[in-house]
């Protein structure tokens, strides 16, 4: 029997995933064309907001993913953390409190980054005692409550509208962009994708992996930190259940734009695609008049879809 050439094998799988990938969005424009007070201003303006926040974590996990990691789920707490250090730090000014903020958020992420660095450990294990820790020492601080700002007008100039939208809005799509920069532009850029592509070749190169994990992370945590900022500015408030549920959400819209669950393949720009979409698709669920339940398994079963497409275009 001869053997099917690898090449032509590769392109017809190739061609068969983006095939269904483009009938499933042909499908969700048109529900959502045929769907009443979708195209509506306030729709639209609903779906940016519902966005922004969700973004601003995938663009964190982007460069996780990117990097080989596969995913972080102590990104959402890190954003609660990261909204608490802001809010305590409002009695200093905005610009005290978005350092505080930022902070928070990079050393948090870093700290996972040295450990997944320097000692080779499993980035989700790594992921999952971070979240144990971060959500348990915030609950015990915070007496499991909300915690709210000494000084609030130090967090009106995080919370201002522009026009029809929030600032969140603005701040993500800006952060997408310089997303896109570092990772396309720079050398560390090119190295957060060697790394991912492959790891072995990476470190006999020369590449000082523990450093550029740290990096990584370290980057993961100022979008963490923005999230939380955005996050307290918009409720005026901060508590650990802020972040609560981004990283599931966030990670469905990296694989939903393509970047690849095996590192070395994705974009910033793929992200926004997958967050814009992830987000159509919840105001399509709430106009419809599904209840909350139903939407969170036909949301749970679309980004089942995108991990397994995903997972398909890997092999």
């Amino acid at each position: 029997m001869t053997a099917r050439p690898l090449g032509i094998a590769s392109i017809s799988h190739n061609h068969l995933v983006g095939g269904i990938k483009g009938l499933i969005g042909a499908a969700i424009v048109g529900i959502a064309v045929l769907t009443p007070g979708f195209l509506s201003i306030p729709s639209m303006v609903a779906t940016l907001d519902h966005a922004s926040l969700i973004g601003l974590i995938a663009l964190a996990m982007t460069f996780i993913t990117i990097s080989g990691n596969q995913l972080s789920l102590a990104l959402g707490a890190s954003m609660s953390a990261s909204a608490l250090a802001f809010v305590a730090a409002s009695a200093l000014g905005p610009w005290m409190a978005g350092l505080a903020a930022i902070a928070m958020g990079v050393a948090l992420n870093a700290a996972q980054g040295m450990i997944v660095g320097y000692f080779g450990a499993n980035p989700i294990i790594v992921s999952i005692a971070a979240l144990g820790l971060i959500t348990g020492i915030g609950t015990h601080l915070t007496g499991g409550g909300e915690v709210y700002p000494a000084a609030p007008d130090s967090l009106r100039p995080y919370a201002v509208r522009l026009g029809l939208f929030d600032l969140s809005i603005l701040v993500f799509l800006v952060g997408a962009a310089l997303a896109e920069a570092l990772l396309s532009l720079t050398r560390f850029g090119r190295l957060v994708y060697a790394i991912g592509s492959n790891f072995r070749a990476s470190l006999a190169s020369g590449i000082k992996i523990s450093a550029m994990q740290t990096a990584i992370y370290a980057v993961a945590g100022g979008f963490c930190a923005l999230a939380g900022m955005m996050a307290a500015a918009r409720f005026q408030y901060a508590s650990m259940e802020i972040g609560a549920g981004y990283d599931y959400d966030a990670f469905g819209a990296v694989l939903i734009g393509g970047t690849l669950l095996r590192g070395g393949y994705g974009s910033a720009w793929r992200t926004l695609i997958g967050v814009l979409v992830l987000a159509a698709v919840n105001t399509i669920l709430v106009l419809r008049g599904y209840s909350q339940e139903a939407q969170q398994l036909l949301t749970g079963v679309f980004i089942l879809g995108a991990v397994c497409l995903s997972s398909r275009a890997e092999h």
